[in-house]
């Protein structure tokens, strides 16, 4: 898959909703396209949408990006 076909995809993923919760942590709510659910399964080998396997990586790379940004 070329880069610009990985980026329309990923652009197809939208947050639709935060809600701060009381213990410090947010929901984060999500409106995921067709073409982003089929990239995503393509990506990771999967047969079927998991939303276990999209929050284990979305929370990954958001950890991921909050090291960085620590280390700068």
């Amino acid at each position: 898959m070329s880069e610009s076909n990985k980026k329309e995809d990923w652009q197809k993923l939208e947050v639709i909703e935060i809600t701060d919760n009381p213990d410090g942590t947010a929901e984060i709510v999500f409106e995921l396209e067709d073409e982003f659910k089929e990239w995503f399964k393509k990506s990771f080998g999967l047969k079927r949408w998991s939303d276990k396997k999209f929050q284990k990586v979305l929370l990954e790379a958001i950890g991921d990006y909050v090291e960085k940004e620590k280390e700068k």
